[in-house]
């Protein structure tokens, strides 16, 4: 039900502030899409982007203004580690 909810207010052109990642059927088309438009609003070729993932201690999305450029998300998962909260930092 929380999919399709946001999915319905995509498509009515309401842009979350937070993108719901997990949320995805495909999460690497959403980022391929935002690199594309990050490559076009800035103009510069696709090729020369890359990612930087920064992990904020804010749990509240409450507040938070869209980025200039890329997303916040929630709901990336990691796979064979943890992620310290109280350091910050991933564990093996």
């Amino acid at each position: 039900a929380a999919r399709i909810s946001a999915l319905e207010g995509w498509g009515a052109g309401d842009y979350p502030h937070v993108y719901w990642m997990s949320g995805f059927s495909y999460p690497t088309g959403f980022l391929t899409a935002l690199l594309q438009t990050c490559a076009r609003a800035n103009s510069v070729s696709v090729d020369v982007l890359s990612w930087e993932f920064t992990v904020l201690e804010q749990e509240d999305e409450q507040g938070l203004q869209a980025p200039k450029d890329g997303a916040f998300i929630r709901g990336m998962f990691l796979e064979g580690a943890r992620w310290d909260i109280d350091n910050g930092k991933q564990q093996n």
